[in-house]
């Protein structure tokens, strides 16, 4: 074994020696092994062993991560950063192979490198057949890194963009239904300790600017961001969890004027919203209502055809989307108003439902315009994906035709839920919720560390001596918002 293959070994020492380290001895070691083992080993020396021996048959991924991910950049790219040319696809589906396998304590300590690996494979996915499964590592990795997938980097963004890009959509849900509860800092959050080695309450600990994890990203990166997952959950018609990200792009914080990105969200937020509830919803409150106002403004059109579709009538329907078909193509948003045909039958059932308990189906179809067959089926596949409580009773006879009946509320018919249905919808709503209590504690201690929150508090303390409870927070205790300390929303905000 040649003694480059030696120093590649020589981490993590606890294997050859047997010995637990603690975090401030693992720090020191594995910053020692990246600055002077590896950082004195040329990238020419490396490729010359590693033609000979064939290092990443030696080095194992799971163990000597930091090891692997050194010879797979060499393998991969120019000392120039550029690539190389005539990749092997047997280095490739080695690369792939370690983003499901690598230690993810040590790519803690090697951030822009592990990064720059995870977007190189989405930027060259499509040079490739093997897209599905490139996708796939990419996606382990985000999760080996951090198990929540909740701290935002710029690899969710490149890595939900290339999903929408690819039409691999399904690909993209474990990803899309992970919670986020945090954007980068420069720096790592400091409440368990500034060692990226630590056993961190949650991936701040360790995700920010300066660990290289992750780039800087901006308020259009997040409503980007936010957009495609949105667009992915229309393209699923996944209605509801569409809305909530289009929401989220709305309600992000705005100069006092709406970005583009805004306002394509608005326009798909009118739309799907109506596809929900049938009818124009509720802005949200957070909105100020000067950008409410430019956004209506531009989006008359929209709101037009949603003001149709509540009259329940299809001509009015069609006509207000043929008239506007153009600006629906150029923005991007034509299946998407051609949804609203397709869910007019439904709420028109809906409103049937609230005037008679059964129906003879013949007389269904007549209303519906549609042929009894076509109606039959029609009604079937609303019942199968949940949107009526109803069945079609087949009655014998030679005069006896199908009867649509509907049931009033859920406690029968084909949506009844059992207790013990109710109750385990009731535990997993539980513990999302306390997932996030958990997060929005991380983060209430995260800001009570912070310089312009121990400053505000000194200030209160010294006007007010009996306000010593407020300290409880230094020691892992809940937060007390009194803000009478604060007299400036703008300057909490612009920080």
């Amino acid at each position: 074994m040649s003694d480059v293959a030696s120093q590649l070994l020589a981490f993590p020492p606890e294997i050859s020696s047997g010995t637990q380290l603690t975090p401030e001895d693992y720090n020191t070691k594995i910053n020692n092994f990246l600055k002077i083992t590896l950082g004195n080993i040329s990238a020419s020396k490396l490729a010359a062993v590693d033609k000979d021996q064939d290092l990443l048959q030696i080095v194992d991924p799971s163990i000597n991560s930091l090891s692997y991910l050194f010879v797979l950049r060499t393998r991969l790219f120019e000392p120039s950063g550029k690539t190389k040319l005539n990749i092997s696809p047997n280095t490739l589906t080695l690369a792939l192979e370690f983003l499901t396998k690598f230690d993810g304590v040590q790519m803690r300590y090697a951030g822009s490198d592990f990064r720059t690996l995870l977007e190189w494979l989405l930027q060259m996915a499509n040079q490739t057949t093997i897209v599905p499964a490139i996708v796939g590592a990419v996606r382990t990795a985000i999760f080996r890194l951090d198990p929540s997938a909740g701290a935002m980097t710029s690899t969710h963004l490149h890595f939900v963009r290339f999903c929408l890009q690819q039409r691999v959509l399904v690909q993209a849900l474990p990803l899309l239904e992970a919670t986020i509860h945090s954007f980068p800092a420069v720096k790592s959050s400091s409440i368990d300790g500034t060692l990226p080695c630590l056993p961190h309450t949650d991936s701040t600990g360790y995700i920010s600017l300066e660990s290289g994890l992750t780039a800087k990203l901006s308020i259009a990166d997040v409503q980007e961001y936010f957009l495609l997952c949105a667009t992915i959950w229309i393209g699923l018609r996944r209605w509801d969890d569409a809305l909530l990200n289009l929401e989220l792009v709305l309600t992000s914080p705005t100069q006092g004027s709406p970005s583009g990105l805004m306002l394509e969200a608005y326009q798909k937020w009118t739309i799907v919203g109506c596809l929900i509830n049938g009818r124009a919803m509720e802005a949200p409150k957070t909105i100020s209502g000067s950008v409410l106002r430019s956004l209506k403004t531009c989006s008359k059109t929209y709101e037009a055809v949603v003001e149709a579709f509540a009259t329940r009538t299809l001509a009015k329907l069609q006509s207000e989307i043929a008239a506007a078909s153009h600006e629906f193509s150029a923005d991007g948003n034509a299946g998407l108003v051609q949804q609203l045909l397709q869910y007019l039958p439904r709420f028109q059932l809906l409103a049937f439902q609230k005037t008679y308990s059964a129906l003879p189906l013949s007389m269904v179809a007549n209303w519906l315009g549609q042929t009894p067959d076509n109606a039959h089926a029609f009604i079937e596949a609303v019942i199968a994906e949940g949107g009526l409580n109803a069945i079609i009773e087949l009655r014998d006879g030679p005069n006896q035709e199908p009867v649509l009946r509907f049931f009033p509320d859920r406690a029968s018919g084909p949506l009844a839920k059992s207790e013990k249905e109710y109750n385990a919808e009731l535990i997993n709503q539980a513990s999302r919720t306390n997932a996030m209590v958990d997060f929005v504690k991380i983060a209430d201690r995260r800001l009570v560390l912070t310089k312009d929150y121990v400053e505000g508090l000194r200030k209160r303390l010294r006007n007010k001596d009996e306000d010593v409870g407020s300290m409880s927070m230094m020691d892992g205790g809940e937060p007390s918002w009194d803000t009478s300390g604060y007299q400036d929303d703008e300057d909490l905000m612009g920080g």
